[in-house]
């Protein structure tokens, strides 16, 4: 069995070497902030994270699914990350007033 490392196998193992940094890191400062606003807000940002995560590795998770599909379901997987995150800035802002 041999690997070709084509460019979208290259910029799939960046995205995936970065995710993992993230998600070390968000996770690591989840276990110091906890509590409070701090804790709810990186929770928030693991959320959208893993989400992100899912949208772009949609299709080498579901083979056998049409483009269609798989466009759409990367499309509404996104669109849930950008609402998390829109939802954690909302609810920063008004415990902060």
């Amino acid at each position: 069995m041999s690997v070709t490392l084509d460019s979208m196998t290259v910029a799939h193992l960046f995205l995936l070497i970065i995710y993992l940094n993230v998600l070390v890191i968000y996770d690591q400062a989840r276990r110091e902030y906890g509590g409070g606003h701090v804790g709810n807000m990186i929770n928030m940002v693991l959320m959208a994270v893993v989400l992100l995560f899912a949208a772009d590795y949609m299709s080498f998770f579901l083979k056998g699914v049409s483009d269609n599909i798989l466009f759409i379901g990367g499309n509404l997987l996104r669109l849930m990350a950008l609402c998390v995150l829109g939802f954690a800035g909302v609810s920063l802002l008004r415990a902060s007033i």
